[in-house]
């Protein structure tokens, strides 16, 4: 019996299954500032996710969500990306502060 580890190749003898490569992403939050990304040699697609900073609170009103988006670029490995990231709105009063938006990419 074959271990689920293990795949019988054209000769029989078992060969090890490749693992699945996990997808890797990094995040960027207001805090980092404007910022620069490379392009990691081998990647061609990355996966951009960008949620808008939410506007501030009054005493009496929640602040409006920040946008999102989701796209998917082609890139050319060596590329530089200059991220910049938007704060929270001011709360108006007492209110409060609207939480900071963020972009993370996936590749």
């Amino acid at each position: 019996m074959i271990s689920e580890r293990w795949r019988a190749s054209s000769e029989g003898r078992p060969t090890p299954f490749k693992k699945r490569q996990s997808p890797r992403k990094k995040r960027f939050l207001a805090a980092d500032g404007s910022t620069e990304w490379t392009v990691p040699d081998g990647v061609t697609t990355i996966k951009i996710r960008i949620a808008g900073g939410n506007s501030g609170g009054s005493d009496f009103e929640p602040g409006e969500e920040g946008e999102y988006q989701e796209q998917t670029h082609t890139v050319t490995p060596g590329d530089v990306l200059t991220i910049k990231v938007g704060k929270g709105g001011n709360p108006d009063g007492t209110g409060v502060r609207g939480d900071d938006g963020f972009v993370e990419i996936e590749w």
